[in-house]
């Protein structure tokens, strides 16, 4: 009798098991996170990594990096001297080569822990001065779900090549640091239950993401960009959401409005997704980018499920990358990233609110000045 009601208090102490999780975004508070995080990291999988600063948080320390072999455009000059230098000073460092187009994932691993983001290794995405990119990150101290990361690190491992360093000579450029931004929103960590958070690597099916759309009343996403058409079909993640709208459910996008974004001339731009979505019962728009670099966050919250992940919504990167989504159910993980959501919504509405402010005054003034001159003459 004992042994069972020892067994049965066990089934209960792992169904109760929670995991720490520190929420985060850039540019507010990305960097300080990394730093804090980085003592302890053995695994670092990224796209690219071109920051003199995380170089110096990883320098000397025996950690094995798996970045992406071919960018677009070619490795930067400041990534090749950056990766010489972390191979120069106790790091393994690898290209990846194989059958996938791009590895786009961004984690880091430390013991029992895993640091995911929406945002590249560089200076925009966890900017020391807080001038950068909006992105998503996370921290996850939960065993289980680092050693999901650290399998398909292995995997993704096996189909790369080391890094052959072939600079004899370099200068690694350091940008002086300048506060031109003042963080918003601070590190917050949570408790929340393990069974409560998982995870999903792509190329693989994306119904877990659409199930999660389809069945929930209030959808705020924060995309880089979301490509309208996969071929001749539309997008499936945007048409869950026109879906979600037609029925009733609340649906907010903000996306990003850097040049080649909102092209006119392109039927796939950011500026044809918001007027496609806003034609169709949802909300859209583009953040405004006075006070970030660019919107380069890659997530959505669905009630009280958050999604952040690497994935662009594009065919291409559901289909032929290596991608992951960090899938978490929390009212208070959700509670945080909708605060940074309806930031940066109605930041771009106060921004045009002031323009009109201004410009309205200026007209009036402007008439009064008239009136006076003309009672002058």
């Amino acid at each position: 009798m004992r042994w069972v009601l020892f067994v049965v208090l066990l089934l209960l102490i792992q169904s109760v098991h929670a995991s720490r999780v520190t929420v985060f975004v850039s540019p507010d508070s990305s960097y300080q996170v990394l730093e804090e995080f980085a003592p302890e990291v053995r695994f670092v999988a990224g796209y690219t990594i071109t920051s003199p600063e995380i170089l110096d948080l990883l320098k000397g320390r025996n950690v094995t990096i798996l970045l992406e072999g071919s960018p677009v455009g070619g490795i930067p000059d400041i990534e090749e001297m950056i990766l010489c230098e972390l191979q120069r000073n106790g790091a393994s460092v690898y290209l990846y080569n194989g059958d996938l187009r791009f590895h786009h994932a961004k984690y880091m691993i430390g013991n029992g822990s895993v640091l995911v983001t929406t945002e590249n290794f560089g200076r925009n995405g966890f900017p020391p001065d807080g001038a950068g990119n909006r992105g998503w990150g996370a921290v996850i101290y939960d065993e289980k779900i680092a050693d999901e990361f650290l399998e398909v690190f292995q995997k993704d491992l096996e189909e790369s090549k080391p890094f052959r360093c072939e600079l004899s000579d370099y200068r690694i450029y350091r940008p002086e640091e300048k506060q031109v931004r003042k963080g918003v929103f601070k590190p917050e960590s949570f408790e929340v239950p393990s069974e409560k958070i998982s995870v999903l690597f792509l190329p693989s099916s994306i119904d877990p993401l659409l199930e999660v759309i389809n069945s929930s009343n209030q959808i705020l996403v924060e995309q880089f960009y979301i490509r309208r058409n996969f071929g001749d079909e539309l997008n499936p993640l945007l048409k869950s959401l026109v879906n979600a709208a037609s029925r009733g459910a609340t649906v907010k996008v903000l996306l990003d409005s850097s040049w080649y974004n909102v092209r006119e001339d392109d039927p796939n731009s950011n500026l044809k997704s918001v007027e496609y979505l806003k034609r169709n019962d949802a909300k859209a728009k583009l953040l405004d980018r006075e006070n970030i670099e660019k919107l380069h966050a890659k997530g959505f919250v669905a009630d009280d499920v958050t999604i952040i992940s690497t994935i662009n919504w594009s065919e291409n990167s559901i289909t032929r990358n290596r991608e992951y989504a960090l899938i978490i159910e929390s009212d208070e993980v959700s509670g945080y990233f909708k605060k940074v959501f309806e930031h940066d919504w109605e930041e771009e509405t106060d921004n045009y609110l002031w323009l009109l402010v201004l410009v309205t005054s200026f007209l009036f003034f402007t008439e009064i000045i008239r009136k006076r001159i003309n009672s002058v003459r």
